[in-house]
């Protein structure tokens, strides 16, 4: 999980109701929306979660380099936002997971310098934020764009979120390209994947060449302003779940319509529509 920093998360709160409006606008539908699709939720199953009074709760953690201020904050906002009650505690680490538990918690929040996770204590799993911001990503890229099926995505970085935003682009039959500065992650991805008989993925060996050739992007690296207004045409479409973002902030007024990024939001909506879809209703 990349560290945030408390300049990606200290405008969230109030900015909730206008990044909702964004994704209407280029998506077609709200934030939960796009998570509730993401994770397979229908309609019918989030109003029986929704009357059911599910006690949800984040636990601020203290490991490895410590809490980012605002960020338990931020994550309490998103999901107040998507209409649900939620508890942050005012203890931590050990003593906040057992407050929780003795409060009869079904979800419980928690965040460090390498996972953030959802603990679902009903059903004894994990959600982990990685493999749901890849799949909230690429769900959003799929409205954005009237659907991936038999289009070329490239994903470009293939650390963990490119490997699990690779596999979703193949879940709903896109065709995948991949780059990374070192070739042998690649490699590593391609043999990783289980591709459908008759598909390949595509390993490109020229960053700029690769985002000339391709429409639609996964930007899922850890790397600022690798994307610049030049490497955009009219039908140029980017996500980019990686922080810090890659793509320039010229390019993000150029093109808005374009292009999505968010530092927290769209992972954290798609962990609890995951989560909230896993219930034993």
């Amino acid at each position: 999980m990349t560290r945030l920093k408390t300049t990606d998360v200290n405008d969230i709160e109030h900015s909730l109701f206008e990044y909702d409006n964004k994704l209407k606008q280029i998506c077609g539908c709200s934030l939960w929306e796009i998570a509730c699709q993401a994770a397979g939720l229908n309609i019918e199953d989030l109003a029986v979660i929704k009357n059911s009074a599910y006690k949800i709760h984040i636990i601020p953690v203290n490991n490895g380099l410590g809490i980012i201020s605002g960020f338990t904050e931020s994550l309490k906002s998103i999901i107040s936002h998507l209409g649900f009650p939620v508890i942050l505690s005012d203890t931590t680490d050990v003593t906040g997971l057992s407050q929780a538990i003795e409060k009869k918690a079904d979800l419980v929040f928690m965040a460090d310098d390498d996972r953030f996770v959802i603990f679902d204590l009903k059903n004894r799993s994990i959600i982990d934020n990685t493999p749901m911001t890849a799949l909230g990503y690429v769900t959003a890229l799929d409205l954005m764009v009237k659907s991936i099926h038999s289009k070329s995505v490239l994903i470009l970085g293939c650390g963990p979120v490119g490997i699990a935003a690779a596999k979703e682009v193949i879940r709903l039959e896109g065709q995948v390209s991949v780059f990374d500065t070192d070739p042998s992650k690649s490699e590593v991805l391609k043999k990783l994947i289980q591709k459908p008989e008759g598909t390949e993925i595509n390993v490109e060996a020229d960053f700029r060449k690769a985002l000339k050739n391709h429409q639609l992007i996964v930007d899922a690296t850890p790397a600022a302003d690798i994307i610049d207004i030049a490497d955009f045409q009219s039908d140029t479409y980017i996500v980019a779940p990686g922080v810090p973002c890659g793509i320039t902030k010229a390019a993000l007024v150029q093109y808005p319509d374009q292009i999505l990024h968010d530092p927290l939001q769209l992972g954290v909506a798609t962990m609890l529509a995951q989560s909230l879809n896993k219930t034993d209703l």
